[in-house]
């Protein structure tokens, strides 16, 4: 049971980060918040997986392959939003656009637990 309170605090602390995103005015910050919303979700859903936590952190590509199958159906949009936060220029608005989805995402992969 411990997995799935930690699956939810990561999901409640992206859902905080979104919703200060929609009040910052920064465009860097905005850009920086988006790239944390992203890795809290991954972690989210990478929680439910994990009866305890692993002796070092894994990085970012570590949980995205290890949570990919959870994103069934939604797979190909995950590694597409990944690719616009971190490896493309995207706007701040477009920023904002993106980690709304991922996190409307996140949600219907966790709706069992949240």
């Amino acid at each position: 049971m411990v997995y799935f309170v930690r699956a939810k605090s990561y999901f409640r602390y992206a859902t905080d980060i979104l919703n200060e995103l929609k009040t910052e005015k920064n465009q860097e910050a905005i850009i920086k918040k988006a790239q944390e919303v992203f890795k809290l979700g991954l972690k989210a859903v990478w929680a439910i997986s994990q009866v305890t936590p692993p002796e070092k952190p894994p990085t970012l590509e570590e949980i995205l392959n290890s949570t990919l199958p959870s994103f069934e159906g939604f797979s190909n949009r995950v590694l597409e939003i990944k690719k616009q936060l971190f490896e493309k220029s995207v706007s701040p608005e477009e920023a904002k656009a993106l980690a709304e989805e991922f996190l409307k995402i996140v949600e219907t992969v966790l709706s069992p637990i949240l």
